[in-house]
């Protein structure tokens, strides 16, 4: 290999991102530094032009903290942020600006003891940012110390970790039946562990493009033991191979790094299949953080496919099927296969507003389904629905749904109203749950609704008022009065496109055959 003199700061995190990206990348998980000492200062930053993102800040300590008189600051915030002292408070986020060494710092007043800080990164795309965190603590005595996550001595630690997953898949892939893909495999991690672990020792950089093509074999020689894997060895040999896929893959939404390559779909597919067998979900955030290699419909399908057919194989369990990337995670088709259960659920819940003199309709998502699809959004994982207010503002409104919530709740429903303004509830019967947006009619002219990004905004009120009905699933439900009008309203020229949410990231979803219902279906109530 050719090398490049002086590694310096950014050199060194440029050749982690080219080579096992995961020794810098602590996703949603929390990071534990470690201190055990009396701290009289303590500052979290990045050394470099970017936005401190952070999910919370814990100091933990075998003692209560004395907070009197602590001084707390942080570089300039967004207007989302909270205040330096609420994220120990309240444990809420912090973002900063971009701007040079963002910090976020807290001086003490008398020196405290304190075991380690617990710091939680951004979810999704934006966890990427905090790569290169710094901790810097000053102790009782005035010494400063630094804890850096990309300090030589703590990657070759972490290195030394992936090269010991290596070597346990390569010891299993022989139990196995699998020696020869699994010495190949191991063979590749080996070489890029110590060439990795050389360019940090010496301070050397070595060639960047050769380092990027050594990682995407040793992805490559994974993938061959887990597309070979006999069936009863799957799930064991999906196990071996995620953690060591998730080092090599660079999540986030770096601008610097390339789109991804078709084998790192795969690899993001492997990842997930072994997580579904366990969980029988994955999140949102985790899509987020894979986004890059999501970005096109048949990206998503090659991940779609490999894990539900994975699941299937497995476990012999079709109830799940089609397993795919929906809305708020990857998950099973749970509408389509219990759609009776959901479809009585909207019923049962209809019939409790009912009793407490509201009039109550399917929307959104939902409603979308059964307008253009005649059936839930095959890649849909909720149910949406409006309540017609008796109150005509907003504040007035939301007083209502606390007194509503109030009044079920006594009723032993299980009800809530979350903190984006809509209430969540679960059918007593068939025990399914379903959004419950506020309809407020304002003046005769407009209505005021969630809409796109869970933002409430006025809307015409003949596009959704007097509500119209609709027949789905047999039943008849009511619905927004004009069904174009008002799906032109919430999802633009394109309602009649499928579209579907991966991660942060729109695609275009397979077609579907069903057309929109004719406009005879869809009946006007009397006013």
């Amino acid at each position: 290999m050719s090398y490049k003199a002086g590694l310096s700061r950014s050199s060194r995190l440029e050749l982690i991102r080219r080579t096992l990206p995961g020794l810098v990348h602590f996703d949603d998980k929390q990071l534990i530094v470690p201190l055990n000492a009396m701290v009289k200062r303590l500052k979290i930053y990045l050394p470099e032009v970017r936005a401190l993102t952070l999910r919370g800040i814990e100091l933990v300590s075998e003692q209560p903290l004395d907070l009197t008189r602590a001084r707390f600051s942080m570089s300039p915030p967004e207007k989302s942020s909270s205040t330096p002292e609420a994220v120990l408070q309240s444990k809420v986020g912090i973002v900063t600006q971009e701007v040079p060494f963002p910090f976020w710092q807290v001086t003490f007043r008398a020196p405290q003891r304190i075991e380690a800080v617990a710091i939680r990164n951004e979810r999704g795309s934006l966890a990427a940012r905090n790569l290169a965190l710094r901790v810097e603590y000053e102790d009782e005595t005035g010494l400063g110390r630094t804890y850096d996550n990309t300090a030589p001595g703590l990657l070759l630690q972490r290195a030394e970790s992936f090269a010991e997953a290596g070597k346990a898949l390569r010891e299993w892939g022989i139990q196995a039946g699998l020696a020869g893909p699994a010495k190949r495999a191991t063979a590749s991690a080996t070489a890029l562990y110590k060439a990795l672990g050389q360019g940090l020792r010496d301070e050397a950089q070595p060639d960047l493009s050769e380092m990027e093509s050594l990682r995407l074999r040793v992805i490559q020689e994974i993938l061959a033991i887990t597309d070979t894997a006999p069936l009863e060895h799957l799930p064991a040999c999906l196990a071996k191979a995620a953690p060591l896929l998730e080092q090599l893959l660079h999540r986030g939404n770096d601008r610097n790094m390339p789109t991804g390559t078709e084998d790192e779909t795969r690899a993001v597919a492997v990842i997930y299949a072994d997580e579904f067998l366990r969980e029988q979900h994955v999140s949102n955030s985790k899509l987020r953080e894979n986004q890059r290699f999501t970005q096109t419909q048949e990206r998503v399908r090659i991940v779609d496919d490999y894990v539900s057919s994975t699941y299937e194989k497995v476990t012999g369990d079709l109830s799940l099927s089609p397993i795919m990337i929906r809305s708020h995670g990857l998950s099973g088709a749970l509408l389509h296969q219990q759609s009776d259960k959901y479809v009585g659920s909207i019923r049962e819940i209809e019939g409790i507003f009912a009793e407490l003199g509201y009039e109550f309709a399917i929307c959104y998502g939902t409603f979308l389904g059964a307008y253009r699809d005649k059936r839930f959004i095959p890649h849909d994982d909720d149910v949406d629905t409006a309540l017609l207010m008796k109150s005509r503002n907003l504040p007035d409104a939301v007083k209502e749904m606390k007194q509503i919530v109030a009044t079920l709740q006594a009723r032993g429903l299980t009800i809530n109203l979350n903190a984006n303004g809509f209430m969540k509830m679960r059918a007593p019967r068939e025990r399914k749950r379903m959004d419950i947006f506020p309809l407020i009619d304002l003046d005769g002219e407009r209505v005021h609704m969630h809409m796109q990004g869970l933002r409430m905004r006025d809307v015409p009120r003949a596009a959704v008022l007097p509500f119209g009905r609709i027949m789905f699933y047999g039943q008849e439900f009511k619905c927004p009065a004009q069904p174009e009008f008002f799906l032109r309203e919430r999802y633009g020229e394109t309602w009649n496109i499928p579209l579907r949410q991966v991660g942060a990231k729109t695609v275009v979803a397979e077609p579907h055959r069903s057309e929109a219902l004719p406009a005879e279906e869809v009946m006007a109530l009397d006013a």
